[in-house]
């Protein structure tokens, strides 16, 4: 694992090396183990290294034989050895055992066609010295980041991530004001836009070509068959879901160094602990989860219930009103784009205590999106009942839940009824943003002095998917637009921040391109039954998982915002959405926020979700804007 990065300049500049350095610099906690770097003319390129693979010959940027080509190289290719086999069984010969060396000489061989071949996690970059080109690509799901920017059209530069692009003499940081919307609206910025104009992440499961003569090119490589045809029997299917999840398991404990586990005692991670259990045995995998002292957000006792019944060695600490005011300055520096996700905050807690053991943890994420764990898909059954009642009565409904108080509770059923009514008459793809999102369009409209861009421009990013979906039932269309925007765009980036600002590799099992394609090729009755959802995870190891495991509902791993920003949490509030501040951002409606504060505060409304995206904006603002 490694934070990468690299320039290219149309006229010659004597800095480049000192700029691939503070590039390099900016991005260190990715990769504390080793750097290095590679400059030649106006191009060059650097890596910092979490060294996982290969600890004494993995060192980076790694050449061709001839030197034309140069590679800097961020993830895990978890079936690199069966490439390495094919690679020398045609000829190829290698230096080293790390997967670096066998995707440079994979793309020597195949060119762009050796993604097809990849299993793994990766963002690289390989660059052609003869013919003065770039070649970025990230893995299919886009576990890992990857930005670019044209600079302006001096010349192209890229890294895992912004903070290293700002350091670039030039950068633009001006703000990509649809970006902006679309953050308030869905609580993260869908790819490719970041929150700068000058910059734009390449996205998952492509491929980006520059050169100086044609500019940015992007291919798609590899996408989700959402109309593949359906398996038939559900006993074969429970087989073989288990037959991939061994499998990726497996792959994902290949390291030179120890791998633990994030547990969080829901299906996910206890099924990913089951397996791994076995397939470490007789090792004992290193689990851990966070606690809080809230019952209704407290997962810990099934957390440890699941590692005493595998007999894991379990940590477990707790995040508390009282420690959280000191984390979010240390947790929000480090992000730089916003990102309104408050399970930020444990996420970054396990990341730090999983650190001070090892270097590599398993971790839960996609579970829900493919095998629909979500309340939200649940939800969408439940809208069809509604489609009757007039859009007027929908929204006189969800006003007259506003007169039951505000609850502390993590998921409480006056906040669903209140999201589900205020969207419930939307098409399927808007519904889905809006219940998982902050703001309405229409909110978004009060929020800003200048009002809210246009509809299309702010909803681009289902609008785009609408065709791909025609002809699949709806909640196979919402699992689709929950992997391809909550998941790679919301909890991806969230992982890979948090868990990298403590130097930790995070591998997730359920984001094995088999097993994503395959999901998508089960019933949606198989998923969803009964308002039960996973059921067919649930089926395939009942007899792995104890019984409380099984029959648990989705809780979602968030933390109490409700009442800490009423109270510790309330002078960061303030102070950062004074008027003082939002006068010089002079985007925003001063009146309407002051409400949403008064209200929250005093108890009268939860305004949680709206106070949260406007804290967490102004505290990247302050760093980064």
């Amino acid at each position: 694992m490694c934070g990468i990065a690299g320039v290219f300049f149309h006229e010659a500049r004597p800095d480049t090396a000192d700029i691939i350095a503070r590039m390099c610099a900016a991005i260190r906690h990715r990769g504390p183990d080793d750097a290095g770097q590679f400059v030649v003319e106006s191009a060059g390129v650097g890596m910092r290294r979490l060294s996982i693979i290969d600890l004494a010959n993995g060192q980076q940027p790694m050449f061709s034989p001839d030197k034309r080509y140069v590679i800097v190289y961020n993830g895990e290719l978890y079936n690199y050895p069966e490439i390495q086999a094919r690679l020398i069984a045609e000829g190829q010969t290698f230096a080293t055992r790390s997967d670096t060396e066998v995707v440079l000489k994979a793309f020597l061989r195949y060119g762009e066609e050796c993604l097809n071949l990849f299993n793994g996690m990766y963002a690289f970059a390989i660059y052609d010295q003869r013919r003065r080109e770039f070649f970025l690509a990230r893995d299919r799901l886009g576990v890992k980041p990857l930005y670019y920017s044209t600079l302006a059209g001096r010349g192209f530069a890229f890294a895992s991530e912004l903070k290293a692009l700002l350091t670039v003499p030039g950068f633009d940081r001006a703000v990509d004001e649809t970006a902006l919307n679309q953050f308030f609206v869905f609580e993260y910025i869908p790819q490719p836009r970041s929150i700068y104009q000058a910059a734009r992440k390449v996205p998952a499961a492509a491929w980006l070509r520059f050169s100086p003569a044609d500019g940015v090119t992007t291919r798609v490589y590899w996408e989700i068959d959402i109309h593949a045809a359906e398996i038939r029997d559900p006993l074969e299917a429970e087989d073989h879901i288990r037959d991939l999840m061994r499998s990726a398991v497996r792959y994902r404990l290949v390291s030179d160094v120890p791998v633990g586990l994030f547990l969080s005692g829901g299906m996910d991670s206890s099924i990913i602990a089951a397996v791994m259990r076995d397939a470490m045995a007789p090792a004992k995998p290193l689990s851990f989860s966070i606690a809080f002292a809230q019952k209704s957000y407290d997962e810990s006792p099934y957390a440890q219930l699941m590692a005493d019944y595998l007999g894991l060695e379990h940590e477990s600490s707790i995040l508390s009103e009282d420690n959280i005011v000191s984390m979010i300055p240390e947790i929000y520096s480090g992000l730089d784009e916003p990102l309104a996700d408050a399970s930020v905050i444990p996420t970054f807690l396990v990341s730090q205590q999983a650190r001070r053991f090892l270097k590599v943890a398993l971790s839960g994420d996609g579970g829900d999106e493919l095998f629909l764990g979500y309340d939200t898909y649940r939800a969408h059954q439940y809208r069809s009942f509604f489609q009757w009642m007039p859009p007027a009565v929908c929204q006189a409904v969800g006003n007259m839940l506003n007169v039951f108080p505000p609850s502390d509770k993590n998921l409480s059923w006056e906040f669903k009824a209140k999201k589900f009514f205020n969207a419930v008459k939307q098409p399927a793809d808007i519904a889905n943003v809006l219940w998982w999102g902050a703001y309405s369009y229409a909110g978004l409209g009060e929020l800003f002095v200048s009002g809210a861009r246009n509809f299309e421009e702010v909803f681009e990013p289902v609008l785009r998917l609408r065709d791909k979906l025609k002809g699949a039932d709806v909640l196979k269309q919402i699992s689709y637009l929950d992997v391809h925007l909550y998941l790679r765009d919301n909890l991806l980036p969230k992982v890979d921040r948090t868990s990298m600002a403590n130097s930790l590799e995070v591998r997730n099992p359920f984001l094995d391109y088999r097993l994503a394609e395959y999901a998508f090729r089960l019933p949606s009755s198989w998923k969803l039954r009964r308002g039960i959802g996973k059921y067919i995870l649930r089926r395939a190891y009942q007899h792995a998982l104890p019984k409380q495991i099984l029959a648990r509902r989705k809780k979602g791993f968030d933390i109490p915002l409700t009442p800490w920003l009423r109270g510790r949490l309330r002078p960061l509030l303030r102070e950062n959405l004074s008027r003082t501040v939002l006068e010089q951002n002079g985007r925003f409606n001063r009146g309407k926020i002051q409400t949403l504060i008064d209200e929250h505060c005093a108890g009268k409304r939860n305004h949680r979700q709206l106070l949260w995206p406007l804290l967490t904006y102004h505290l990247w603002q302050k760093k980064f804007g």
